[in-house]
């Protein structure tokens, strides 16, 4: 197998930088406006994480969204008002809670991902759809590569 070399590593980095900086202007984080059915970021990834699992607690998602318990907790707090998620008692843990979306929190979601498609969309004006499919697969490839937690589900 040939291995890459530092120049061709660099210019990856300087090109995933300039990814993560695009990204926040495409997403609500650079937005001074949000387009309409997207979520604040932090909102948005919240309704993500807990959308991966059937329920969880907040300790474990405070460790995924990489966020201290008590900066999850007045985000928990703005959701469960939104109507977004919801808390019911642990059957292994009476004195902790599990975190799951409600219907509303499943649909508003699929809204937000849809809006945050559509301005990806309208950022990409031109662009073939076999250009960003193999964009796609090459950061699938990248992630993949880079995540180890990611080849056990592979």
């Amino acid at each position: 197998m040939a291995v890459i070399t530092h120049d061709s590593a660099e210019a990856i980095l300087d090109n995933l930088r300039a990814l993560v900086r695009r990204h926040r202007e495409v997403s609500s984080t650079g937005s001074r406006q949000l387009s309409p059915g997207m979520l604040p970021d932090p909102l948005g990834a919240l309704l993500s994480q807990l959308s991966a699992a059937d329920s969880t607690r907040s300790t474990d998602l405070a460790e995924k969204l990489r966020v201290t318990v008590s900066t999850l907790s007045r985000q928990i707090t703005h959701a469960e008002s939104c109507g977004y998620i919801q808390r019911r008692p642990d059957p292994d843990d009476g004195r902790a809670s599990l975190l799951s979306l409600t219907p509303l929190g499943v649909q508003t979601l699929i809204f937000h991902r849809r809006a945050q498609a559509q301005r990806l969309i309208d950022h990409l004006d031109g662009w073939a759809e076999e250009d960003a499919v193999d964009v796609a697969c090459a950061l699938d490839r990248l992630r993949r590569s880079t995540c180890p937690e990611s080849h056990a589900a592979h």
